[in-house]
C-alpha cells in the first residue's frame, strides 16, 4: 500500500526570557547599571533627558518612573526592584543629569559588598558598571564616588529635599523659582543719567523686598494648610477609634476647605504679582515721553473717529452700537483696534512700545465710550492675593522705610527734571545752542515717572 505521510515534528516552544523588574502591562523597564562601595550603592538608570522623574526608596524597594529617551525610544519608563540589602531611605538621594538618572543608596551598615543588587533573577536590563567598580579588597578607606556622582554633600542634600515635591500628595507645592523677579533694570530710550538709573535700581530693591515678603507668606500658607490637613486626619482617626478628638479651629476648617484649590490660587497670585512688576518702569525700555504724548493724542483721535464710523454703520442696519452688553463690547473692540494702530505709528514696535500702545488704546476706547478706565494691574494683583488667602500681594514694600525711600526717589527724579528744564531755559535765553544730548536728557527726565499706569486689557 501507499506509504503513510511523515508526521511533522512537534513545534518548538520558545524559551521564556527572564522577567523584567516592572509590570509587563505598564511602561517598559529601562536599562540600568550599578556599582558599590562598602557604605553605598550607586545605580545609573539609562533614560536620557528625563522629565517627570520620580524615585522612591521604601521598605527595601527601589522604584523609578519618568519620561525620556531609553532603549525603546522616547516614552514612559518604570522600574521596580527589591534590593538585596538594607538601606536608609532618608539618606538616599537621586538627581537627573543629561544622559541618565543617578541614584545613591546609603547602606544601613558599612560592611561586606552585596552579592547582587536585587533579590531574584537578574533581568537583562541590569548590568554592572565595571568602569566604576572597585573590588572590595582594593577599596581605600575613603573611596571617591564613581564618575557622574561627583555632587558634593550639600548638593546631594538639596537633591534629596527636592524629592518631597514629587511625594507631595496634597499637591500644595509649586516651584518658587517660577516667575521670580529679573535682577536687572532696563534703560529708557534716550540719554540715561546716573541719577535716573539709581532711581530704577532703588525701585528694583523695593521690588525684591516686597516679593520676598509674599514668597514667605506663600510658604507659611502651605505649611499651615498641611498642618490643618494633618489635624483633620488625626481627628478622623480619633473619632473612628472612640478616642477624645480635638475640635478644629475656624481657621483650620477654612484651610482644610480650601486645600483642594490652594496650589492653583497661589500660582495665580504669583502670576499676577509678576505681571505687576514687569509693568513697572524699571523693567521696561519705554519710549520717550514726547513719543508717548503723540501716541496718546493719536489714539484718542482714532478712537473718536472710529466710534462715529461704527455707530453710523450699525445705524444703517437698525442696530444701536451703544445699547446692550454685546453691542458695546463689539464697539469697544473696533474702537480699540483703530486706536492701537494709531498708537503704533507713533511709538513703534520695539522694546516696551507695544505695552505702551496697548495701554493707550485701551484707555482711549473706554474714554470714547464714556466708560471708566481699565482696572489697574495692581488691583488685579491684590485681588489674586486675597483669593489665595494672603495679606500681602507682593507689590508693596516690606517696611515703611522702603515706602519713604521710594517716595524720596520719586521726588528726586522730579527735582532733576526741573533742574534740567531750568538749565535748558537759561541756555535758550542766553542764545546757547541746544545739543542733541541735552534734548534727550530733558525728554528722558520727563519720562522718569513712567507712561500711563499699567492696565489689564
Amino acid at each position: 500500500g501507499p506509504a503513510s505521510p511523515a508526521m511533522p515534528p512537534p513545534p518548538v516552544q520558545p524559551r521564556e526570557p527572564p522577567a523584567a523588574p516592572s509590570s509587563a502591562a505598564g511602561p517598559p523597564s529601562p536599562e540600568f547599571m550599578w556599582c558599590q562601595r562598602s557604605d553605598r550603592v550607586y545605580v545609573t538608570i539609562k533614560v536620557a533627558d528625563c522629565v517627570r522623574a520620580a524615585v522612591h526608596v521604601n521598605d527595601g524597594e527601589l522604584s523609578f518612573s519618568g519620561h525620556g529617551h531609553g532603549a525603546r525610544g522616547t516614552r514612559d519608563y518604570a522600574l521596580s526592584l527589591r534590593l538585596a540589602g538594607a538601606v536608609v531611605p532618608s539618606r538616599c538621594c537621586w538627581f537627573v543629569c543629561g544622559p541618565s538618572v543617578r541614584v545613591r543608596l546609603e547602606k544601613e551598615a558599612a560592611g561586606p559588598y552585596w552579592d547582587s543588587l536585587m533579590v531574584g533573577v537578574k533581568p537583562p536590563q541590569c548590568k554592572i558598571d565595571w568602569q566604576s567598580w572597585i573590588d572590595e579588597d582594593e577599596e581605600c578607606e575613603v573611596s571617591a564616588a564613581p564618575s557622574g556622582f561627583e555632587a558634593n554633600d550639600l548638593q546631594m542634600q538639596m537633591v534629596g529635599q527636592s524629592i518631597e515635591f514629587y511625594r507631595d500628595e496634597s499637591r500644595l507645592t509649586s516651584s518658587e523659582e517660577e516667575g521670580e523677579e529679573e535682577d536687572s533694570v532696563m534703560m529708557d530710550h534716550g540719554l540715561n543719567s546716573v541719577d535716573a538709573l539709581s532711581v530704577k535700581f532703588r525701585a528694583l530693591e523695593v521690588e525684591k523686598a516686597a516679593r520676598t515678603r509674599s514668597k514667605a507668606e506663600r510658604r507659611q500658607r502651605r505649611e499651615a494648610t498641611r498642618d490643618a490637613l494633618a489635624a483633620a486626619d488625626e481627628r478622623s482617626r480619633d473619632l473612628k477609634y472612640g478616642r477624645p478628638a480635638r475640635e478644629l479651629s475656624e481657621e483650620e476648617e477654612g484651610l482644610v476647605a480650601g486645600a483642594g484649590t490652594l496650589r492653583q490660587r497661589l500660582k495665580e497670585q504669583k502670576r499676577a504679582e509678576r505681571l505687576y512688576w514687569l509693568s513697572r518702569a524699571h523693567h521696561q525700555m519705554r519710549p520717550q515721553e514726547k513719543d508717548t504724548a503723540k501716541a496718546r493724542a493719536a489714539a484718542n483721535r482714532a478712537a473718536q473717529d472710529e466710534l462715529a464710523r461704527h455707530v453710523s454703520r450699525l445705524k444703517q442696519v437698525g442696530v444701536d452700537a451703544l445699547v446692550g452688553d454685546e453691542s458695546r463690547r463689539r464697539t469697544r473692540h473696533a474702537i480699540r483696534a483703530a486706536a492701537l494702530e494709531a498708537a503704533y505709528t507713533e511709538v513703534g514696535y520695539k522694546d516696551a512700545a507695544p505695552i505702551v500702545a496697548h495701554e493707550l488704546a485701551a484707555a482711549a476706547a473706554r474714554e470714547a465710550m464714556g466708560e471708566p478706565p481699565p482696572q489697574p494691574i495692581e488691583a488685579a494683583a491684590e485681588a489674586a492675593a486675597e483669593a489665595a488667602g494672603l495679606r500681602h500681594a507682593g507689590i508693596r514694600p516690606e517696611a515703611e522705610d522702603d515706602e519713604i525711600a521710594l517716595e524720596e526717589n520719586e521726588e528726586r527724579s522730579e527735582e532733576l527734571r526741573l533742574e534740567e528744564n531750568t538749565e535748558l531755559a537759561e541756555g535758550q535765553a542766553e542764545g546757547v545752542d541746544e545739543s542733541e544730548d541735552s534734548l534727550q536728557l530733558e525728554e528722558n527726565m520727563e519720562g522718569l515717572e513712567g507712561g500711563p499706569p499699567a492696565v489689564l486689557v
